[in-house]
C-alpha cells in the first residue's frame, strides 16, 4: 500500500514539474526608444543633478519576428552622465493588439568608454498584466540598455535595449 501511494506521489510531482516547466516561456528582443516628453528639475547640490518625469516611445523586434510598440512613463533621480535611478512602467502593444504592462527599476551608471553612449543601465521589473493572448501573464522583464548622449534638439538620449521577458500564463 505504501509503495502505491509513493508511486502516485512521484507521478503527480513529475507531472507538476513537467507542466510548470512546459508552460514557462521566454521572449527576447531588441528595442529603441526616444523621449517624447520631459520635465526636469535641478537638485542644486552638484552640476547636472536632476529629478524628473519623462515619457518615451519606441518599438521592439523580437527574435521570433514579432514586433511591438513601447510607451514608457518614468520618474528619475540622476546626475547626467553619472549615476542614478529611474522607475516607471512600460506598456507593450503587439501587432495583434495584445498587450503586456510591466513596472521597472533602472540603475544608471556612466558609460565605460568615450563615444556616443552616455550611460549603461540594467533594468528589471515585474509583469503586471496582459491582454489578448497575454491575458493572465505573470513573470519578469530584464533589460540591458545603453542611453545615447542627447543630440541638439532632442529632449533626451535615445535608448537601445536588449529585452528579455520570462513568463508563464
Amino acid at each position: 500500500m505504501v509503495t502505491k501511494k509513493l508511486l502516485w506521489l512521484i507521478i503527480i510531482l513529475s507531472l507538476t514539474v513537467f507542466w510548470t516547466t512546459a508552460s514557462a516561456e521566454t521572449l527576447k528582443g531588441k528595442g529603441v526608444s526616444s523621449v517624447s516628453k520631459v520635465e526636469m528639475f535641478p537638485v542644486g547640490d552638484v552640476e547636472n543633478h536632476n529629478i524628473g518625469f519623462a515619457t518615451r516611445e519606441g518599438m521592439i523586434v523580437f527574435e521570433n519576428g514579432e514586433v511591438a510598440t513601447a510607451k514608457t512613463v518614468a520618474i528619475w533621480d540622476q546626475v547626467r552622465g553619472g549615476t542614478g535611478w529611474a522607475k516607471g512602467y512600460v506598456h507593450w502593444t503587439f501587432v495583434d493588439g495584445s498587450t503586456i504592462l510591466n513596472n521597472f527599476h533602472q540603475d544608471v551608471a556612466p558609460a565605460k568608454a568615450e563615444g556616443p553612449v552616455q550611460s549603461d543601465t540594467k533594468v528589471s521589473g515585474e509583469i503586471i498584466k496582459g491582454t489578448g493572448r497575454f491575458a493572465g501573464i505573470k513573470g519578469t522583464m530584464t533589460s540591458s540598455t545603453k542611453v545615447l548622449k542627447t543630440e541638439k534638439g532632442e529632449l533626451g538620449g535615445k535608448n537601445i535595449s536588449e529585452v528579455v521577458f520570462n513568463y508563464s500564463k
